[in-house]
């Protein structure tokens, strides 16, 4: 149904067989084109469609089945869909477009779109076309114009994370929100708090890059096991410097978190180097206490030996073991004087 004017057909006889002979043997069929007429105007589509970072939704605006005179209709946005003048786009409230007689090149408008720098689902733009003269009518008259987000919300997936330093390296996520449609780098920093660099942990500062369609980036790092009871200690994480196309699109959620290396050492001691009990007292008791890891079982031998003191006349020779079940720091064992 497109306006292409009169088109002609080609028409031959040929090859006569038998005592017959050709005469008018040449004609030419016309095909009319009832299409003459102001013809339609329409959009090119019921739905359009564009991201934020574009800046502008193009509509385009089409002239059809006619070329006859000259045409004009009137543009213009709408509030019936779900994005919000102002704050979203820059409304349209009437826009003239006209054809002269003839004329069947297409109509662009750039709707002009706000970049809000939220994170928000995909919003929606009423268009509209009105006011149809010189005779055309409407056909697609009403129309919508899809606003895709582009803002992406950086965050630590959680603020207080614990590892083993048995597991000798500690993963670290960060999760990007929105539609994660462009490209956004941002910067991570590793600081000591507790633990020491070099000594607890040796990861160093990077960059997490986001490419469309990343959502999820993990920063990893090595924790060295060593064989000191330090208790549980921490590293502090930042993320900063967020990059990204257009600029000022990619912002933070949780932007620090803490991990908190979990010792896996254990170190047992007597409560004091020194122990003094009187000879009238029958036993002495020793104590003594574990430090570090404490949420497991865990067992220490003990014995005596002779000193100033001898087995058998000043004490009796004992030897054992303390199992300390998860949860325990201290226990005693006793040691038999002799009067």
């Amino acid at each position: 149904s497109t306006v292409d004017g009169n088109r002609r057909v080609n028409l031959r006889l040929t090859n006569a067989v038998g005592f017959t002979q050709l005469g008018s043997a040449a004609a030419t069929l016309t095909i009319v084109d009832n299409e003459f007429g102001p013809g339609t105007i329409t959009f090119a589509s019921s739905a359009f469609s564009a991201s934020e970072t574009g800046m502008v939704g193009r509509v385009s605006i089409l002239r059809t089945n006619g070329t006859q005179g000259a045409v004009s209709v009137d543009f213009a946005t709408s509030n019936s869909g779900t994005a919000t003048a102002g704050v979203d786009y820059q409304q349209e409230t009437g826009r003239r477009f006209t054809w002269a007689d003839g004329d069947v090149t297409s109509r662009e408008y750039d709707v002009v779109l706000i970049d809000n720098f939220l994170t928000n689902t995909s919003r929606t733009v009423g268009l509209l076309l009105t006011n149809f003269s010189g005779g055309a009518v409407g056909a697609i008259s009403n129309a919508t114009l899809s606003i895709t987000d582009n803002d992406s919300l950086l965050s630590f997936t959680a603020t207080n994370l614990t590892v083993s330093e048995a597991g000798l390296a500690a993963a670290v996520f960060v999760s990007r929100g929105g539609a994660a449609i462009d490209r956004v780098a941002v910067d991570y920093l590793i600081q000591a708090g507790t633990a020491a660099s070099g000594n607890d942990y040796l990861s160093t500062n990077g960059t997490l890059v986001f490419n469309p369609g990343d959502t999820n980036k993990t920063i990893t790092i090595a924790l060295v096991d060593d064989a000191d009871v330090e208790g549980d200690e921490t590293i502090f994480l930042s993320l900063t410097n967020p990059s990204a196309v257009p600029a000022n699109s990619a912002y933070f959620n949780f932007s620090n978190a803490v991990l908190t290396v979990v010792d896996d050492d254990t170190r047992f001691s007597f409560v004091t180097n020194t122990y003094s009990v009187a000879e009238s007292a029958g036993r002495a008791q020793i104590g003594v206490f574990r430090q570090g890891l404490t949420n497991s079982t865990a067992t220490i031998a003990f014995a005596t030996s002779n000193n100033t003191a001898l087995a058998g006349i000043d004490f009796s020779s004992t030897t054992g073991s303390l199992t300390f079940n998860p949860g325990v720091s201290a226990l005693t064992f006793s040691v038999p004087v002799l009067d």
